[in-house]
């Protein structure tokens, strides 16, 4: 991965409430209330929130990002970070 797409640890990773689509990446892309989950938390897809606008040529990783509720919490991530949870076990996406 070429750039950081969140912070975080081996147990998980840090989400944050909003990523700002024009400046990603650089040192200051992340804002709002933060979030720690575990690596396989489950969440629900809300809404497409778009494409860094600094990212012009589509990369082997997805950049999109996507609002997720996770808990009572809405948080923003990006596609690369995310998976489809199984339809047999429920609908959403795993962090």
């Amino acid at each position: 991965m070429p750039f950081a797409t969140t912070g975080g640890s081996r147990e998980g990773v840090l989400l944050y409430e909003r990523i700002d689509l024009e400046s990603y990446p650089s040192c200051n892309d992340f804002f709002g209330q933060t979030m720690h989950v575990d690596h396989g938390t489950c969440g629900i897809v809300v809404g497409h929130v778009g494409y860094p606008f600094r990212i012009n040529a589509p990369e082997k990783w997805d950049f999109n990002v996507y609002t997720i509720l996770v808990g009572s919490a809405h948080v923003q991530v990006f596609g690369c970070d995310i998976v489809e949870v199984d339809p047999q076990r429920g609908t959403g996406a795993e962090v």
